[in-house]
């Protein structure tokens, strides 16, 4: 906030983003998911989930800390159609939900009244699906502006020991790393009758919480 780096800025929202996710899990532990109020409630209609949002963070940050001048403007809105998307589907299920279907039935099925016939509609197969397939495409792209980037610098510039490419690396590492253990403990659930346990997911989790410190603190002084 400081320094007024868009880069600062959106290395923080990556790091926002995995917090919340982690938050799911920490509130789920803390007794929300089974006190069946209105915190309950919190953990069906809140995007706890942002994967789809991952890719483009860390896509404009890569551009804003290879180009100091690189601003996020209107020609960049395709890469919000999906993250825009995901927030109407987030927004609508809970008017939907409380316009339309309120109060709840108080059974097993509603979590006993605390959520309705469209809580889980964002946590379907097919748009865990379009989340993974989007952080793929945009890590991608990501790797391959890297990689010509790399190139350019070492054929314009005599002297480059003032330019890392150390940080780009650690962070697309860093944070395909998590995708990858949400995907591998996601894949497990398919073969599973009753899907993952939130006590098995605790490793995904725990190594998820250990990369955002990673991130935050290695990110700081290496920026810094």
């Amino acid at each position: 906030r400081r320094e007024e780096r868009l880069a600062d800025t959106l290395l923080a929202w990556i790091l926002v983003i995995n917090v919340i996710k982690i938050a799911f899990w920490m509130l789920g532990f803390a007794g929300w998911y089974d006190g069946h109020d209105g915190y309950t409630s919190f953990m069906f209609y809140f995007p706890f989930n942002n994967l789809i949002l991952s890719g483009p963070l860390v896509y404009f940050y890569f551009l804003s800390l290879t180009n100091s001048t690189f601003r996020i403007s209107v020609k960049h809105w395709p890469h919000f159609i999906l993250p825009a998307a995901y927030f109407v589907l987030i927004i609508s299920k809970a008017l939907i939900d409380y316009s339309f279907n309120y109060p709840f039935p108080n059974d097993e099925t509603t979590q006993y009244g605390s959520r309705g016939p469209l809580a889980e509609l964002d946590k379907s197969y097919a748009l865990q699906i379009v989340n993974y397939i989007s952080f793929g495409y945009y890590l991608w792209k990501t790797r391959n502006e890297f990689a010509t980037y790399q190139k350019y610098i070492l054929e314009n510039f005599s002297s480059i020991s003032q330019i890392s490419f150390d940080w780009l690396r650690k962070l697309i590492y860093v944070v395909s790393t998590g995708v990858i253990i949400f995907f591998v403990f996601d894949l497990i659930s398919v073969f599973q009758s009753q899907g993952n346990s939130f006590r098995f997911e605790w490793y995904a989790y725990a190594g998820l919480g250990i990369l955002v410190y990673y991130l935050s603190i290695v990110g700081y002084f290496d920026l810094s």
